[in-house]
């Protein structure tokens, strides 16, 4: 299993490195993975379960977002494309054949964020 965050709010990435909670000072357009620390619970299971972490840019979190709206028709929210995003990045390991699977939930995204995302598509499409 392979958690992912944005790089600029890393609470549980952290708390895995450090084995233990650290605080965060979260700012990342995907607000639903802005926790300021992860729990200790959180961060023993995931040490005992082994979870990997991997972090993405805002880009890619917008690249993700964009690929679930266009090809998936999905209105997800930013936090939900996080996964979709490092898939794309190429940040999940190759799990040698595995199916590779991506939880996509919510839709709680202002207009005005989707609308920013999804402006460059606009652009390219226009002449």
């Amino acid at each position: 299993m392979v958690a992912v965050e944005p790089e600029g709010s890393d609470a549980f990435h952290e708390g895995l490195a450090a084995r233990s909670s650290v605080p965060v000072t979260p700012r990342s357009i995907a607000d639903g993975l802005n926790a300021p620390f992860a729990g200790t619970l959180p961060i023993e299971i995931g040490l005992d379960l082994g979870i990997e972490s991997a972090l993405v840019s805002e880009e890619e979190i917008e690249v993700g977002f964009r690929f679930l709206y266009e090809r998936a028709k999905l209105a997800a929210e930013p936090a939900a494309a996080a996964g979709v995003g490092a898939v794309l990045a190429g940040k999940i390991p190759d799990l040698e054949g595995a199916i590779v699977a991506v939880v996509v939930s919510g839709g709680n995204v202002a207009g005005e964020t989707a609308s920013g995302i999804l402006k460059p598509v606009q652009r390219l499409a226009d002449p």
